[in-house]
């Protein structure tokens, strides 16, 4: 069966308007990516806009504070294993 839809397809790309595809293909997909990047700067617009706000560009909620400790916390014992690794290498 497939080797029945593979001519019908062949013919119907190649009768297919180039201004056709680039209409109904290429050009709402290139929207929908400007789309996606403009609601992504307005976002971040409003995140910098509410750290600006803040003292010292912190967030004064105890969640984040606590998730940067735990990333503060994460990022050194990272560190630590990897100067336990050279460390080991040495001996």
């Amino acid at each position: 069966m497939q080797s029945a839809v593979s001519p019908v397809l062949s013919a119907f790309m190649s009768e297919l308007p180039s201004w056709l595809l680039f209409v109904g293909g290429f050009l709402p997909v290139a929207l929908l990516l400007f789309l996606l990047i403009a609601c992504f700067r307005v976002h971040l617009m409003e995140v910098n806009k509410e750290l600006s706000q803040t003292p010292d560009g912190q967030s004064m909620g105890k969640d984040c504070s606590s998730l940067s400790q735990r990333m503060k916390w994460r990022k050194c014992q990272e560190h630590q294993i990897f100067l336990d690794m050279l460390n080991g290498l040495d001996t």
